[in-house]
């Protein structure tokens, strides 16, 4: 069963299984990402993950479409494009724990988290 929550992401959900957030993190700096995840995982149920789809900035193939996102990002919310590694140390800062990726496409990856107990 699927259920839609139209909230801002800083706010605590509903007990949930699944969380899904897509592209949310993007816009927000480290500490707000951050915040953001840790009241996500805050909703889990026992066994529960974080569903996270966010684009990444591979700096060895980037291209200039990539670099003017970057910039583009870093000017309207603080933060530019993160590298895939960045995006896992602040899931890391957050307390959690990537258990699993995979491509979905565009540049995209989902990284399934969970707490880190």
């Amino acid at each position: 069963r699927i259920g839609i929550l139209e909230q801002s992401a800083f706010e605590k959900t509903p007990v949930a299984d699944r969380v899904l957030i897509s592209h949310v993190l993007g816009e927000q700096r480290d500490a707000d990402a951050q915040l953001i995840l840790q009241r996500a995982a805050a909703s889990l149920a026992d066994g529960g993950r974080l569903l996270v789809v966010e684009s990444t900035f591979d700096v060895s193939a980037a291209e200039e479409h990539d670099a003017e996102a970057d910039i583009l990002n870093l000017a309207l919310y603080g933060s530019g494009l993160r590298t895939p590694e960045e995006l896992d140390a602040l899931v890391a800062g957050a307390g959690l724990r990537i258990v699993a990726t995979e491509p979905v496409g565009w540049g995209r990856t989902l990284r399934v988290i969970e707490p880190d107990v």
